[in-house]
């Protein structure tokens, strides 16, 4: 019987948490837009403005799942807002578990967020990004967020995984 280790996460009583019910039911479209009202609820504001224009890009994040365990954090007036998404079963079997609307809003001072994404897509999101959104970055899955510090594009290219197709000759696998 193999041992369970779990992670252990540092208690911060400053961090409000939220999980959004995500796909299969909703689209990563339903599910940005649900969480661009939740932090900017003024549909004229200029945080929602910025959230709404980077939309396809943080639909690229929702849509790989990446935050299933790495949340999206926002930091503004000494509080962080940390948004889950919830995939799979867990959105489907947690019916009624949706969004309740902050007592402030989290975009209305100056604000920083930080985007979990597959590592791989780090590079290419931050480069789209730049020109978007001045309050966003994207992060890899794992990494600590980082806020007020200029994103790196220039970061090494992780090397490419080796695919099944790669491995074995097609013609080969396929042969009697």
């Amino acid at each position: 019987m193999s041992e369970v280790q779990y992670q252990q996460v540092p208690s911060r009583a400053d961090a409000i948490v939220r999980r959004v019910v995500s796909t299969p039911v909703r689209s990563a479209s339903d599910t940005w837009t649900a969480i661009t009202a939740l932090l900017a609820p003024d549909p004229a504001s200029q945080a929602r403005l910025e959230l709404n224009r980077m939309s396809g890009l943080a639909c690229a994040a929702i849509s790989s799942e990446a935050m299933r365990h790495d949340p999206l954090e926002l930091q503004s007036r000494g509080l962080t807002v940390r948004i889950y998404c919830l995939h799979g079963e867990d959105a489907i079997m947690t019916p009624g578990y949706d969004l309740h609307e902050f007592a402030w809003r989290p975009t209305e001072a100056e604000w920083r967020m930080s985007i979990p994404c597959e590592a791989a897509d780090v590079r290419w999101l931050n480069r789209e990004l730049a020109s978007l959104c001045a309050n966003a970055i994207f992060r890899a899955v794992g990494e600590t967020p980082r806020f007020g510090v200029t994103p790196e594009f220039e970061i090494e290219e992780p090397k490419p995984r080796l695919r099944l197709a790669n491995v074995l000759k097609m013609g080969a696998f396929f042969r009697q």
